[in-house]
């Protein structure tokens, strides 16, 4: 374990990356700011300015280390027609690298599945660019 490591766990902190964060999210055509929390045990949820204009629910997954900086995250939410109704699953995979204990960049691509999240198909023609800092 990295000397760093055994110091944030002495502090009752597992991983640099637990906690609330607040994102600014680019996909080309589209840009968003978002809300997201990382919880100990690797569970993640997150939430956008744009949920309520094309309808969506919030982004309920996971998330792991994969490098000593480095954290990727799966989400799935359901998409709604203007009945209310769920018309899909989507899936956002999203890859986290921290610049800082406060700061962050990564990409997300988005995938179309249907409502059992299954035969996913990519809605993304390239990776969004994601920055993050941290709540305080």
């Amino acid at each position: 374990m990295a000397q760093a490591d055994v110091q944030e766990n002495a502090g009752g902190i597992a991983s640099p990356l637990e906690g609330s964060w607040i994102f600014s999210i680019d996909e080309g055509a589209v840009s968003f700011t978002a809300l997201a929390s990382f919880s100990a045990g690797g569970v993640f949820f997150g939430t956008g300015s744009l949920d309520r204009v094309n309808p969506v629910s919030t982004l309920t997954g996971n998330w792991k280390r994969t490098d000593p900086n480095r954290f990727d995250s799966t989400a799935y939410f359901l998409a709604f027609d203007p009945a209310g109704n769920a018309v899909a699953m989507l899936k956002s995979n999203q890859v986290f690298h921290l610049k800082g204990r406060n700061e962050l960049v990564g990409a997300v691509l988005v995938y179309s599945c249907n409502l059992q999240g299954e035969n996913c198909v990519s809605v993304s023609p390239a990776p969004g660019k994601v920055t993050g800092r941290r709540m305080e």
